[in-house]
Parts: structure tokens; sequence; C-alpha cells
């Protein structure tokens, strides 16, 4: 994944949740605050929800409960999962909602997740095979479908990332493999304030769908990461 010098880069499950920078703030791994939401809902906070903050200014709530898809899949998704078949790798599983499926259906999932509490939450909701990781780091796997769902092309950082992160994940499949993956086209918002973060992105010569983000919740502040949302011509 090809990253510009100043953005920040993915982290390792093996950095410590939390590291302090030299101003004293003490930033978590850039998923622990959605991880941590993600067990508390678990263990039956149904209003668990971090706040995550979007370069240009924008803050909004993410609720858990919409990881756990507790009210149901989106038809795109359904689709999705309807195509899954063979040896199923579900990259950014969060909670697992999409691999507890396709394991009811008899098929074999490893569900992949950069959280080491995503991981756990996976592991008590019954998932058999759960890895703590990076998509980037598989060596000596193969599938015959790799799943990207919920905005899952994020995972590719930027524009610049997204070709080569592609062509990895094409390297993990078997041949006659399907990669299923999502995004989303940020010109949809009629939202004014959106509206004009986007402009502004373009002003400064990045792809509008260029997202920096950072999650909060409880006591929990989580280091910045680039995140990629992409039109459907483009991608």
């Amino acid at each position: 994944m090809h990253r510009r010098p100043s953005e920040p880069t993915p982290t390792s499950p093996g950095r410590p949740l939390v590291t302090a920078r030299p101003d004293g703030e003490r930033l978590a791994r850039p998923w622990e605050p959605l991880g941590r939401a993600l067990l508390d809902y678990l263990d039956g906070d149904l209003e668990a929800a971090p706040v995550v903050s979007i370069d240009g200014g924008l803050r909004h709530r993410f609720p858990a409960a919409e990881l756990f898809r507790a009210e149901g899949l989106p038809p795109a998704e359904e689709l999705a999962l309807d195509l899954a078949r063979g040896r199923v790798l579900d990259a950014g599983a969060g909670a697992g909602a999409h691999a507890l499926l396709l394991e009811a259906q008899g098929l074999e999932v490893v569900a992949l997740d950069l959280s080491p509490l995503a991981a756990e939450v996976m592991r008590r909701r019954g998932l058999r095979d759960v890895r703590c990781g990076d998509l980037l780091a598989l060596r000596g796997e193969t599938f015959d479908t790799i799943l990207l769902l919920m905005n899952g092309a994020g995972l590719a950082g930027d524009l610049a990332g997204l070709e080569p992160f592609l062509e990895r994940c094409r390297r993990l499949l078997r041949p006659a493999g399907c990669l299923l993956v999502d995004s989303s086209d940020l010109r949809t918002t009629s939202d004014p304030n959106e509206l004009a973060i986007l402009t502004e992105r373009l002003r400064r010569g990045r792809y509008f769908g260029e997202v920096i983000f950072r999650m909060e919740y409880r006591d929990l502040v989580g280091e910045p990461f680039p995140w990629l949302f992409v039109d459907a011509r483009t991608l």
C-alpha cells in the first residue's frame, strides 16, 4: 500500500493498545475505540457508539449495533453473501456478522480484523477461525472468495494505494476466485457541510473520497488513519 509520508501508517497487532505522544496525549491504535465499543455492545450496552471525527471538522456517532447487523443485511450485502463460495476470507470482519452467516451455510471462513478487541468479540460469538492482523500481511494462504464489505475498499487507504491493494487481494485468490468489495460515492450527500469539505479536498488536489478518520470512545482516543471511499466509475 503506497501512502504519502505525511499520512499515518497501519498498526500491527503486536503494538501496545495505547501509545504516549510527546505532548502527553495518549492515543489508542486506530481501531481500538471501535473494538471496545463492539465488546461493550456484546456485553449488553446496546447504546455503545464511538464518535468518529473526519478531517474537515465533522463528527458523528457510529453505533456499534451497525456492525452486528442486528436489523438484518442491506440488499447489496445479501447479494455478496449469495455469491461467496469455497474458502472465504472476511477482511475487516468487525463483529463477524457476515462470517457467522457464511459459517452457518457450511463454508470455511477466516475472519480477519486489525482490532484485537474485535477479534475477541468474534471468538466469543463462536467463529471458528478468527485472526487479528492485516490482510496485506497474509502469506502462504489462498481463498476462493475475499469479502471486503461495509465500505471495505477503504482498507486501501487512498486512491494511490487502491490498485496495489487490489493486486495483493488478487494474489490471495485461487484461480477463478472472487473478490466482493463495496464502497460509497461521497458526492451523493445533500449535506452542505459535507459537500463543502469535498470541494475543498478537490481544490487541494486530493481525490474527494480520501478521508482521514479518528475514533473516540469513552477514555480511548484513537490515532488518525486514512480511509478511501471510491465512486463506482473510478473503482
